[in-house]
């Protein structure tokens, strides 16, 4: 099987991080048969009814295999201190399905203590071949068909663009990303693509963003987690309630505004006064 990257942030003259790729490149066989994809509900399952050292090493063997859910799982595991790695998974609980996964590791402060610390260990040492234990993950299923071994990469979103489909979202996965990106529903409108804005424009909205929902945006987008979900979707979302403001779809008319009330005599004067100084900007 070829070496996956488990830490591609690292240079490759960091000795620790060459350590790294060596052991996994030495702990990889081209015999071992490949795991099922890594599940919230399977992993979910494993930490309730296992000790951390056979959740580490399910972790690893995913990992190795090229899991795109296992490998930023591992290096946050691997990598992180235990107040940082809080934090991380705080961060990423807006991801749906997983959001349960990490509560219990929040919840959990000496069994997530414990996990780290396997991880880490695991990391130091070749990982063993998967055996009778890797079935604890499997999903009762029919056994995929055999391909290539090929190197998984999570490549870099330098522009976020995800063309496809039109979906509605409503319900708890919309109100998990508003929670984590701490954004009114028009702003998020204007990033997921509300008609007829998509998300390859929000450049052009940046204005419009608060400046902590421009920096959660660009934490999502760069997630090694959160990015390859968005990028699976491959969906351009869109909201029941659009803003009012927002201009009509193309080929479809204009909706009606609605009717202004006149005036008060009081508002007539006022204007006028502004209007004789020079104040007024409507005109």
């Amino acid at each position: 099987m070829t070496p996956i990257s488990l830490f591609p942030n690292r240079r490759p003259d960091d000795a620790l991080g060459a350590e790294h790729e060596a052991l996994a490149g030495a702990s990889s066989s081209p015999a071992v048969a490949e795991l099922p994809p890594l599940s919230a509900e399977g992993l979910l399952g494993l930490l309730a009814q296992h000790p951390p050292a056979v959740v580490a090493q399910q972790l690893l063997q995913h990992a190795h295999q090229g899991d795109e859910i296992a490998i930023p799982l591992v290096q946050a595991l691997g990598e992180s201190a235990d107040d940082t790695l809080v934090a991380r998974l705080q961060d990423v609980q807006w991801l749906p399905g997983w959001g349960q996964v990490f509560r219990w590791l929040l919840e959990h402060d000496q069994a997530r203590q414990a996990l780290t610390g396997a991880v880490r260990q695991g990391l130091t040492v070749p990982a063993e071949p998967p055996g009778a234990s890797a079935e604890l993950l499997a999903a009762p299923a029919v056994e995929a068909p055999r391909s290539e071994p090929t190197t998984p990469t999570t490549p870099a979103i330098p522009t976020p663009v995800f063309p496809g489909q039109r979906l509605r979202v409503d319900g708890p996965f919309l109100q998990q990303v508003r929670d984590a990106m701490n954004c009114t529903q028009h702003t998020l409108a204007l990033l997921f693509g509300v008609r007829p804005r998509t998300i390859q424009n929000w450049e052009a909205n940046r204005h419009r963003m608060s400046p902590r929902c421009e920096v959660r945006l660009q934490q999502i987008l760069t997630d090694p987690v959160g990015a390859p979900h968005f990028r699976q979707l491959g969906l351009v979302l869109e909201f029941q309630d659009p803003d009012p403001s927002d201009p009509p779809p193309d080929g479809q008319p204009a909706p009606p505004s609605p009717p202004q009330p006149a005036p008060s005599g009081l508002g007539q004067l006022r204007r006028g006064w502004r209007r004789l100084l020079g104040r007024d900007r409507s005109v």
